[in-house]
């Protein structure tokens, strides 16, 4: 089409949008363009509030800049009205014999641009006396990373809409392609319209949100649930009076039927939230069974894969205690994009049953104002080590983010880059939360460590598992596991390339403190993974992930992270394992390593032993390779007092860790990088979220104290117990 619009087409095009779908209407209208000047594409001329048409081809004069891909042809019609097509314009897609014959709208005939965000929707067809086999699809997709965005059934004689936000990685893609899944290959269709509006900037200030309502304990007593609901939707609860916490009451919340540790009662509290100030969160909680169980207290900000999870108060209690109170705060900096819960869950219980009682959720404190004066983290390693943070959705804006680039050169996803956030369901890979992270990351001047390929947890089950006949659950077959695995990794590793500098590519493999720690394969964890590949699936892994690398010529390292390393039978166990795999691969490849890095998590408390944390170093980096201090925290239990130069006013110091694992790094000349520390320090709690990250061998220059920002209120990171770190929110 020309790409000069006279004001009389202009009018004419918008005469036709009042008459399309309701899912054109409703994006077409609403988002009201600002010109009509779009090369190969229509336009409106009208401006309003909201996301702005950058294409729209309705297909009513020709074919537009639509370009054929694989074998199909390519055809413009008149007169095909379906549903959101009442104009008749359509482009016939047909000759189709692979999924890949379809039609590509490329980014720079459609004018989108690299980093931007944009919603594309797509109406089609298929004719009512075509054949479609079952399960046939249409899909959006991208060229050529190949990923996907949106699927539809194809059905004869119906209409189908796809549609989805998306960010422009001209990097990786090229354009947009309308096809079909493999059931769908031979299916001819339609495509009566295709509209791509850009997302408004992310300088618009902020919508003030309603002031927080007023919180009432929720007693029970009025025989309702008080708004709680089973995370997953299995759990049974029930309004009980066989046990009661509240004065001159009768009833609680009885909880049973979990079968997953997560599961559990969860209540939404956004709207009793002002947004960055602190509450107190409280519930009595009576375990029924097992006679003992670790029970937690802990908020969710955010759904979906940019969620964060926090533990506000964990602890083991016994079904001989009465009932037990568990409390804890936290500084609401986001609104989670409206979705705030509190809930209930066992860490290490999938079955725990128990009851609740009187919940109350109290402001205590209103927004903070973060110091500035401090010497940055980063800055005071800046040449020994990359300092990073740990972060979610809710760290990327207003004063956490302005905190986290002044202190932090690195970052890594909490939740976003896991297998369950990247790809729930099998072959739909969901980019959108961890590239909006990703790109943020980037944007602001900071490097991106990838958490993580291959893990036991927070993965979906279809990747290695299935059900027998009886519905039990049952391993997959070795080939489709091993498939499945070596998809996800080539998939996730192409996309996100060079801008990540590293991959946790297993993680926490090894059981702990094995009796036979020589025997490495004998001591790894009999998880999913392991029962459905076999002993061989850490190689399997390393070997898809290298391939990635190699092929597309990325300079990443591959990482084989793990806990309780300062265990010396696990680090022999896990010493072992890489120099086996490492020596194995070496035959093949001279002088190339399949494991280029260890890195030790470090969940420590005061009580660890430095020296234990050095000899597991110095074991690891006689292998050769790089060694990250992972998630470093070290905890203060309740009876324990710091050293008073560890309690000082404007911070807290970690002497004895840093410096050892300082000097242990540098002086044996080796480079490391890392994900996330953090720092506990008595009623203080979690200080920061760091990610340590040596770039060069250096002398030790600077000083053997780091003196850390100890404002509560400046917290990053999430204060969690060791356990729950390593359950859940492990990185």
């Amino acid at each position: 089409m020309n790409n000069s619009i006279n004001k009389g087409w202009c009018k004419e095009q918008m005469r036709t949008m009042i008459h399309r779908s309701i899912v054109i209407l409703l994006t077409a209208i609403l988002f009201i363009p600002s010109g009509c000047t779009n090369p190969g594409g229509k336009t409106d001329t009208e401006e309003a509030p909201g996301p702005v048409v950058i294409y729209h081809e309705d297909f009513a004069d020709g074919k537009g800049v639509t370009t054929q891909s694989g074998g199909a042809k390519l055809e413009q019609v008149t007169g095909k009205y379906f549903e959101g097509n009442e104009d008749g314009g359509a482009l016939y897609v047909s000759n189709r014999k692979d999924n890949w014959d379809a039609a590509d709208f490329n980014f720079a005939d459609i004018g989108l641009k690299n980093g931007k965000t944009y919603i594309a929707t797509v109406t089609g067809y298929v004719d009512t006396d075509v054949d479609v086999p079952s399960d046939a699809q249409a899909y959006l997709q991208m060229v050529d990373s190949y990923a996907w965005l949106d699927g539809a059934n194809f059905k004869a004689g119906k209409a189908f809409t796809l549609s989805k936000k998306f960010i422009v990685d001209t990097s990786k893609n090229r354009a947009l392609r309308v096809q079909s899944n493999d059931n769908g290959a031979s299916v001819p269709f339609y495509i009566g319209d295709i509209l791509i509006t850009e997302e408004p900037g992310d300088n618009e200030p902020e919508q003030p949100r309603p002031t927080a309502k007023d919180f009432t304990t929720i007693t029970f007593e009025d025989q309702t649930t008080g708004g709680f609901v089973g995370r997953s939707g299995s759990e049974k609860l029930t309004i009980s009076n066989e046990a009661n916490h509240t004065e001159n009451g009768s009833y609680a919340l009885k909880v049973e039927g979990r079968t997953e540790t997560w599961h559990g009662p969860s209540l939404r509290v956004e709207k009793y939230v002002d947004k960055g100030s602190e509450y107190k969160v409280s519930a009595w909680i009576k375990l029924i069974e097992p006679a003992s169980s670790q029970i937690q207290l802990s908020s969710q900000i955010g759904d979906g894969g940019s969620a964060n999870y926090v533990t506000l108060a964990p602890k083991t209690i016994n079904t001989s205690n009465d009932w037990v109170q568990f409390e804890g705060t936290y500084r609401y900096n986001s609104d989670g994009d409206e979705y705030l819960t509190i809930y209930i869950e066992s860490s290490n219980n999938a079955t725990a049953s128990f009851y609740i009682d009187d919940i109350s959720f109290v402001k205590i404190s209103g927004p903070i104002h973060v110091q500035s004066d401090l010497t940055s983290m980063k800055d005071v390693y800046q040449n020994d080590f990359l300092i990073g943070s740990a972060i979610s959705m809710e760290d990327l804006d207003g004063k956490r983010f302005d905190l986290l680039t002044e202190l932090f050169n690195v970052a890594t996803a909490g939740n976003a880059m896991k297998p369950d956030a990247l790809q729930r369901e099998k072959g739909k890979f969901t980019f959108d939360a961890a590239d909006i992270l990703v790109n943020k990351v980037l944007a602001a001047g900071m490097k991106m460590h990838g958490h993580v390929l291959v893990w036991h947890q927070q993965s979906p089950s279809w990747m290695n598992t299935t059900r027998d006949a009886n519905r039990n659950t049952i391993p997959l077959s070795r080939d489709e596991a091993l498939k499945n695995m070596q998809t996800h990794i080539k998939t996730v590793v192409e996309h996100f390339g060079d801008k990540v500098i590293s991959w946790d590519v297993v993680n926490e493999a090894m059981n702990d403190n094995p009796s036979n720690p020589s025997d490495w394969k004998n001591a790894l964890r009999k998880s999913p993974w392991y029962q459905a590949i076999g002993e061989d699936y850490i190689e399997q892994a390393f070997l898809a992930a290298r391939k990635a690398v190699d092929d597309n010529k990325l300079d990443i390292k591959l990482y084989y992270n793990d806990y309780n390393d300062d265990n010396p039978n696990k680090a022999e166990a896990i010493y072992q394992m890489v120099k086996e795999l490492n020596d194995n691969y070496a035959k093949t490849h001279p002088g190339k390593l399949l494991i280029d890095g260890v890195g030790m998590q470090g969940h420590y408390s005061v009580n660890t032993n430095p020296a234990s944390v050095e000899a597991s170093l110095e074991k690891f980096i006689s292998l050769g390779v790089e060694i990250s201090i992972t998630e470093l925290d070290i905890r203060q239990e309740a009876t324990i007092s710091f050293p008073t130069i560890w309690a000082m006013p404007k911070g807290c110091y970690m002497q004895s860790y840093l410096t050892s694992i300082k000097h242990t790094l540098i002086t044996s000349n080796v480079l490391r990088s890392g994900d996330w520390m953090t720092v506990r320090a008595g009623d203080l709690r979690q200080i920061h979220c760091c990610l340590i990250r040596i770039c060069r061998p250096s002398q030790p220059t600077m000083a053997s104290l780091i003196q850390i920002n100890s404002s509560k209120s400046i917290s990053l990171g999430r204060r969690k117990s060791i356990k729950q770190q390593r359950n859940m929110l492990l990185l």
